[in-house]
């Protein structure tokens, strides 16, 4: 498996894979995604949710940086037509653990063994909905982190 093992535990408690899984499906017409739409509305999303997000510009990907106890998080929204690709990246010090490319996609193919598409989305209403889903999924991850981080300097 491509993920780093004190991470499987984390994914596997919060079920990851089938949570994402099941968001792709629930949004996965191709033909009514929004092609075109604002951006500052995924900036508001966040913003709403208390997160220092930034847009790299270059890339055109939102980036979340957080700190979870000693973990330092990289949460990454790609939106681009219609689709939204998210991606997570965690260190621990100077190492990196390693997420299977980090992508939600790659994570859930580790998992599961099956391949999973990125959800579209059709309204600004389908956006919110999966960005409440992924964030939600993103800070039980989170609280996973905190739970191995207490069960580490326990020993």
């Amino acid at each position: 498996m491509d993920i780093h093992s004190n991470l499987v535990p984390i994914l596997q408690q919060i079920n990851f894979a089938s949570r994402y899984k099941s968001l792709c499906e629930r949004y996965s017409d191709f033909n009514a995604r929004m092609k075109e739409y604002d951006r500052d509305r995924i900036q508001a999303f966040y913003d709403g949710k208390g997160l220092k997000v930034s847009f790299v510009e270059g890339e055109r990907f939102f980036k979340v940086l957080d700190t979870v106890g000693k973990f330092k998080i990289q949460f990454n929204t790609i939106p681009e037509n219609g689709f939204l690709q998210f991606v997570l990246d965690v260190k621990n010090g100077k190492e990196r653990y390693n997420l299977g490319w980090g992508m939600w996609e790659s994570i859930t193919r580790e998992l599961l063994n099956i391949e999973s598409r990125k959800p579209k989305f059709g309204s600004y209403e389908e956006l919110n909905e999966i960005l409440k889903e992924a964030f939600s999924i993103y800070e039980d991850f989170k609280h996973g982190l905190l739970k191995l981080e207490e069960s580490q300097t326990q020993r």
